[in-house]
C-alpha cells in the first residue's frame, strides 16, 4: 500500500515543504497545506478541516473554498 511521506509533504497551494508543526491535512485526497495557505480562494478566510470544500466533480480542481 502506498504511504505518503508525512515528514516531507508539499503544500498544494505554494508547493513548498510543509513541516508537521505548520501542516493542515491530510485531506481526503492525501494533500497538505501550510496553515497560512489553507484559506478560501475567493475571500481569503482561513479554513479548517470542518469548513473547507473542494470540488468532488472535477478532479483537476485542487483549490479549496
Amino acid at each position: 500500500m502506498y504511504r505518503p511521506n508525512f515528514y516531507e509533504s508539499t503544500c498544494l497551494r505554494c508547493s513548498e515543504i510543509v513541516y508537521q508543526v505548520d501542516r493542515v491535512g491530510p485531506l481526503k485526497d492525501f494533500t497538505f497545506f501550510h496553515s497560512g495557505c489553507f484559506k478560501c480562494k475567493r475571500c481569503g478566510t482561513k479554513l479548517t478541516l470542518k469548513t473547507y470544500y473542494n470540488n468532488q466533480h472535477n478532479q483537476d480542481d485542487k483549490e479549496v473554498s
